[in-house]
């Protein structure tokens, strides 16, 4: 081998006693490695904002329109009254967060909001997505949500329980809140699940009879009243395939039907407003 300068042979001894460009311990991904997946693209773009004198994290999500959580969890923030005027926050874009709940799977939570799994480790850079632990907060991708506007709060569509004729709206009933509407159905006919989720309960509930509810996560629940047999049991997945229960006329009920309603943090919303996949999956 032959050089011209000095310079060429300083240069060649460098690359020497560099050696070879690899990747460190804390970078390389063996190929063998369980639960490892090429992950989709996903956006993970972040705005900066500078923290003012007298902003709270609070403030800051609210004037930004993101998530409080989302906004602590993507800045590390273990105490959320702790930030400095001229500090840097990165703003979570297009994301909402999950905590993870005993015995939840990542397969289960990407089925209940309706997003790719691959997408969710992405997001919060997991390299194994068989490895997620209860309690643990996760960054949930919202690119990919449809939402409808149902007083002011976001409710994803949801799907027809079951086919028939409204026979109760929501609203004042007798002067008295009717919190869901009432669909007719003959007894015994199968109800499914109007969204992905987790079942919460299952069984007689009072007046309401037999019944289920079914948590679809950010904060939105969905029940299903005077059922005459429950299929399901609590902590099953669901999905809008999944026969939860058959229509009946338990509980207070003057003949059978199915009483729906969607609860977004407790609050109940007019399932006519989020019921826009005017179809069934029966």
């Amino acid at each position: 081998m032959k050089f011209k300068t000095a310079a060429a042979i300083a240069a060649a001894l460098l690359i020497l006693w560099v050696g070879p460009a690899v990747a460190r311990l804390d970078e390389h991904i063996p190929e063998s490695a369980p639960g490892v997946a090429t992950p989709a693209a996903v956006d993970v773009s972040q705005d900066l904002y500078e923290v003012k004198p007298g902003d709270t994290l609070t403030s800051i999500a609210r004037e930004n329109g993101v998530s409080l959580d989302a906004l602590a969890l993507v800045n590390g923030l273990a105490d959320r009254d702790c930030i400095l005027a001229g500090q840097l926050l990165k703003l979570p874009v297009g994301c909402t967060v999950h905590q993870v709940q005993p015995g939840e799977t990542l397969s289960e939570i990407a089925g209940i909001y309706q997003v790719d799994m691959s997408a969710i480790a992405s997001r919060n850079r997991l390299a194994d997505v068989n490895n997620i632990i209860a309690g643990q907060q996760l960054l949930i991708p919202r690119d990919y949500e449809a939402v409808a506007q149902s007083g002011g709060l976001l409710v994803r569509p949801l799907a027809w329980p079951l086919v028939g004729a409204i026979t109760s709206p929501f609203g004042l009933r007798e002067g008295k809140p009717h919190e869901g509407i009432d669909i007719a159905a003959e007894e015994n006919t199968p109800v499914r699940a109007a969204a992905p989720g987790r079942v919460v309960f299952a069984g007689p509930r009072g007046t309401y009879g037999l019944a289920v509810i079914i948590d679809h996560g950010g904060g939105v629940c969905t029940l299903y009243a005077h059922c005459s047999k429950v299929l399901v049991s609590e902590g099953s997945a669901v999905d809008t395939t999944t026969v939860i229960a058959l229509s009946g006329n338990t509980g207070r009920s003057t003949g059978p039907h199915l009483h729906l309603e969607v609860l977004r943090n407790g609050i109940p919303l007019d399932p006519l407003t989020c019921l826009e996949q005017r179809g069934y999956y029966g």
